[in-house]
């Protein structure tokens, strides 16, 4: 549950600050990255809520765990319709920023892939850090990544 609603918070964080610069600065075509984030922190949210309130819900459970389910298939069509508009179109002029965004978006591809072996795999340290905590710590690395491709590619600072 907590590691849920670290991931709910960051991607809060993630689509204000890319918002906040791009209000700021004038540019930036970032509204599916927006939507990819807001949609990745509802489905934590709500994944959060299900993981950690099963009980309490009772009847509301599966609701919740619908709306966990369809908010990870809508943020990864976003995440992934964003990341190759922006692979290619960037928006940098500047050809180090576009190589740096490139690197950071290959690098969140690759975490969001190895997240998910992880998962697959039960990869498991502990009963209180289980597979799907690991899942979460190492898709936040990626979700990072992903945060700071737009940065770049975007043209809206380095993060």
């Amino acid at each position: 549950m907590a590691t849920d609603y670290v991931i709910a918070i960051a991607c809060v964080f993630f689509l204000t600050s890319i918002l906040a610069r791009r209000r700021r600065l004038g540019r930036g075509r970032v509204g599916i990255w927006v939507a990819g984030f807001a949609a990745t922190s509802l489905a934590a949210l709500a994944g959060g809520t299900a993981h950690g309130f099963r009980v309490p819900l009772g009847p509301w459970w599966s609701f919740v765990w619908s709306l966990t389910v369809c908010s990870i298939a809508t943020s990864s069509a976003f995440l992934i319709a964003a990341g190759v508009t922006s692979a290619r179109a960037p928006e940098a002029e500047d050809e180090r920023a576009r190589q740096a965004g490139y690197r950071w978006l290959e690098r969140g591809v690759w975490g969001t892939l190895a997240a998910i072996g992880l998962l697959l795999a039960g990869v498991s340290f502990h009963d209180h850090f289980n597979a799907n905590d690991l899942y979460h710590v190492v898709q936040l690395a990626g979700l990072y990544c992903l945060y700071r491709a737009v940065l770049h590619l975007h043209q809206l600072g380095p993060g």
